[in-house]
C-alpha cells in the first residue's frame, strides 16, 4: 500500500513547467509510456502545465486516438468533464492538427461548454473558419448541439462567417451560406458585413465570388457604422486589385460618399505624404479607369490630376 502511495506521488510531481510525467511522456511522443501512465494515475489528465496544455490536450494534438478515447471515457465515467474547460481547448486542438476522427469524437460526447471555450480570440469554430478547415467547420455544423456557435462573435465582433471572409476562405463562405442563409446579413461592431471584410483585407477571389451570388447583392453597396462601401474600405487599405473588381462591376455605386463626404477617389487621393506608393497608383488607375468622380468642390479635385 505505501509502495503504491509513494508511486501516486511520484506520478503527480510536477517540474518548473509544471509538467507531469504524463505530459512529457505525451510531449515526446512517447505512446506506449503515456498510455501505462495514464492507466497509473488518470487524476492528472486534465491538470495543465505552464503552456496551459493538459496531458489531454497534448494526446489530441499528438493524434492518439485510441488514448483520447480512453482518457474521455474516463471523465465521462468519472462526472468530470467540467474539468476540459481548464487550460487549452482540446477542440482547438484537434482542429489545429485536422483530425477528423479525434475532432469527430470529442464533438460526439455533445458538450455544448467546449464550444465555448475561447482561444486566442476565437471559439473552435471561428477557428476552423479562419484556417479554412471545411471538414471541421461542416462537423460542428451538422452537430444539432453546436448549431448556436454560427452567431457567436470573437472580442471584435467577427462572427465564424465574418473570418472565413476576412481570410478570403470561399468554400467555408459557401458553407455558411448554404446551412445558414440569414449568417449574410451578421455585422461587425463595426457594422461591417462579409463582402466589407473581404474587401477590407484585399481578398479578391473571395469578392469576386460574392459578386456572382444573387443572395448577396444587398451587400454590395452595404455601409458599415462611418458611411463607407466595400469600395470605400478596398480604397482605403489600398487592394488595386480588389477596386478594380468592385468598379467593374455596375452595381457598385461608383460616387457613394461616406460619413465624411469622401467617394472611393476622394480617398485615395487624401494620402499623406510627397509621392504615392506604387499600390495607391494602381488603385488611383483604377479608380480613374472607372471614372470614379471625386466629391463636389472637394479639396482633391485642385490639387490632383
Amino acid at each position: 500500500m505505501l509502495i503504491e502511495k509513494e508511486i501516486k506521488v511520484i506520478l503527480e510531481q510536477k517540474n518548473k513547467e509544471d509538467n507531469t510525467p504524463l505530459h512529457l511522456a505525451l510531449t515526446y511522443r512517447h505512446k506506449e509510456v503515456s498510455e501505462f501512465l495514464f492507466n497509473q494515475n488518470k487524476q492528472v489528465l486534465c491538470r495543465p502545465n505552464t503552456e496551459e496544455k493538459s496531458p489531454l490536450y497534448i494526446a489530441v494534438e499528438a493524434g492518439y486516438l485510441d488514448l483520447v478515447k480512453g482518457m474521455m471515457k474516463y471523465l465521462s465515467i468519472s462526472d468530470d468533464l467540467d474539468q476540459m474547460m481548464t487550460g487549452k481547448s482540446i477542440l482547438h486542438a484537434a482542429i489545429k492538427t485536422r483530425n477528423k476522427e479525434i475532432l469527430e469524437l470529442l464533438l460526439s460526447y455533445r458538450l455544448r461548454v467546449l464550444a465555448l471555450v475561447v482561444e486566442n480570440g476565437m471559439t473552435p469554430l471561428s477557428y476552423a473558419a479562419s484556417i479554412g478547415y471545411l471538414d471541421g467547420v461542416r462537423y460542428i455544423l451538422n452537430s444539432e448541439e453546436f448549431i448556436f456557435c454560427t452567431y457567436i462573435r470573437d472580442p471584435k465582433g467577427l462572427s465564424p462567417i465574418h473570418m472565413a471572409s476576412k481570410k478570403g476562405h470561399i468554400h467555408i463562405i459557401q458553407q455558411f451560406l448554404l446551412r445558414f442563409p440569414d449568417s449574410m446579413e451578421l455585422l461587425d461592431r463595426r457594422g461591417q458585413n462579409i463582402l466589407h471584410i473581404a474587401a477590407m483585407n484585399g481578398k479578391a477571389n473571395a469578392v469576386s465570388h460574392m459578386l456572382k451570388v444573387p443572395e448577396l447583392e444587398n451587400l454590395i453597396n452595404g455601409r458599415d457604422k462611418k458611411g463607407s462601401t466595400p469600395l470605400h474600405l478596398a480604397t482605403a487599405k489600398v487592394h488595386p486589385k480588389v477596386v478594380s473588381i468592385l468598379t467593374w462591376d455596375k452595381r457598385v455605386g461608383l460616387e457613394l460618399m461616406n460619413k465624411r463626404s469622401m467617394t472611393a477617389l476622394d480617398i485615395v487621393e487624401n494620402y499623406k505624404g510627397s509621392v504615392p506608393s506604387f499600390q495607391q497608383r494602381l488603385t488611383w488607375q483604377a479608380l480613374r479607369y472607372a471614372n470614379v468622380p471625386r466629391t463636389p468642390c472637394s479639396k482633391s479635385q485642385s490639387s490632383k490630376t
